[in-house]
């Protein structure tokens, strides 16, 4: 049966402003399931899921566990698919647990493969509204087919960033 994560949506703090007994049980049974499904190639190292780094940062699981209890944990992870945890139900009486040793990296490069068509499309926007605005800007500079030195200095580097 998979592990109960409403500890992630609760406060992770007591009126005494000390950590739950609930939240560091959480804690500890996330790392506990994040060290069962690294992989080899993570040499030690897993994702950090807290606020700061948002599984962005490669950590060991001492200080994953010391971010965890200083920034608290992403309300909303409560499937762990970057620690090999594929979509199952959760708290359900009877429900048997699926081997997640194995990690799917499929659905990262779908996510990456998204990213880079929509930065194309921005980018053909930003180009096309850069060589708009290089346009009214130049116009606007020109006064009677002259220009000033300044302008004539900022015209001589106008080559495309890309």
């Amino acid at each position: 049966m998979a592990s109960d994560r409403s500890w992630i949506g609760r406060n992770r703090y007591n009126e005494a402003k000390y950590l739950t007994d609930e939240y560091k049980i959480g804690v500890d049974n996330f790392i506990e399931f994040a060290i069962n499904h690294l992989r080899e190639e993570d040499n030690g190292l897993m994702r950090c899921p807290c606020r700061n780094c948002g599984n962005g940062t490669y950590k060991k699981p001492s200080t994953v566990k010391l971010d965890l209890y200083r920034h608290g944990i992403m309300q909303w992870y409560t499937i762990w698919d970057c620690h090999g945890e594929k979509d199952e139900p959760h708290d359900e009486v009877g429900t048997s647990s699926v081997n997640t040793n194995y990690r799917d990296d499929d659905d990262d490069d779908a996510m990456y493969d998204a990213h880079d068509d929509d930065f194309e499309d921005y980018s053909k926007v930003f180009d096309e509204t850069q060589s708009e605005k290089a346009v009214e800007v130049h116009k606007s500079v020109e006064v009677d087919g002259a220009m000033n030195q300044e302008d004539e200095d900022m015209d001589a580097h106008n080559y495309p960033l890309f």
